[in-house]
């Protein structure tokens, strides 16, 4: 109908083993460009949380445009996303649009501890 349709998904736990390490960068290898068409001048976003305490929080809210419509080379990217021992990630998003995620890469790098 005419109401949106809300998408929620995650990924399992990320860890290296007890030790640190840092998340230099996220991105989203998904379907970009479709805007909104009702209103094509506007931008959609799509939104990214983290945990770091196993999933029992969620602090954090990033947020990141997925293209008007035609920008089809847009990415979604988040990056310096910090430092830890263990990582939960949740990334939701509202709209009526096309919505498809082919893949996630997350670079990391190990530190030691």
């Amino acid at each position: 109908g005419d109401n949106p349709i809300e998408r929620e998904f995650s990924i399992a736990s990320i860890n290296q083993k007890g030790n640190r390490f840092t998340v230099n960068r996220i991105q989203l290898d998904m379907q970009v460009g479709v805007g909104n068409t009702v209103d094509p001048d506007s931008n959609p976003h799509i939104m990214m949380k983290y945990s770091k305490d196993g999933g029992k929080t969620y602090p954090v809210e990033r947020m990141r445009p997925l293209g008007k419509i035609g920008e089809y080379k847009k990415r979604v990217q988040w990056y310096n996303c910090g430092y830890a021992r263990n990582y939960n990630y949740k990334w939701r998003y509202i709209g009526k649009n096309q919505f498809s995620v082919f893949e996630i890469y997350i670079d990391i790098e190990s530190g030691e501890d």
